[in-house]
């Protein structure tokens, strides 16, 4: 048995995994993934960006990290998932407009998108066709913005 198998029960509640169907776990932690590797590689501006990704099964909700996070702190269970009118679903976590200004825009705009990152100077060069890596894209997508 997995220790969070041992502190749900504990704690008497479902864990989030327990709560989310297949396909909204796995963009959960991929999106986690991102996040670190992009506090990895130093494309972090302390709290002050973020990614988002559209959860597959539900087109018109999106996760993004809380506001007050470091991306290293970013887990797929504390990852927020947001309806495109800005309400987080499942909690009263205080949702970033930023986050739900930008991206809602543009995945409201274009449903062939399904990820979306904002990120300070230091980050851009994540982004960019000359580096010797490519873009930060999450396994089986590749619509990142």
């Amino acid at each position: 048995m997995s220790s969070t198998a041992n502190v749900t029960r504990i704690k008497g509640q479902p864990s989030v995994r327990d709560r989310v169907s297949a396909a909204e776990w796995e963009a959960r932690v991929e999106l986690a993934a991102a996040h670190r590797f992009a506090e990895y590689s130093g494309w972090t501006d302390l709290i002050f960006n973020h990614f988002t990704l559209r959860v597959p099964d539900e087109p018109s909700c999106f996760l993004v990290k809380q506001h007050e996070l470091m991306f290293e702190e970013v887990t797929a269970s504390n990852l927020l998932k947001i309806r495109m009118d800005g309400t987080p679903v499942g909690t009263d976590e205080h949702v970033n407009a930023a986050a739900y200004t930008i991206h809602t825009a543009v995945l409201e705009a274009r449903p062939d998108v399904n990820c979306g990152r904002a990120y300070p100077q230091r980050g851009r060069h994540g982004a960019c066709r000359t580096c010797p890596w490519p873009p930060l894209s999450l396994p089986g997508r590749d619509d990142v913005l």
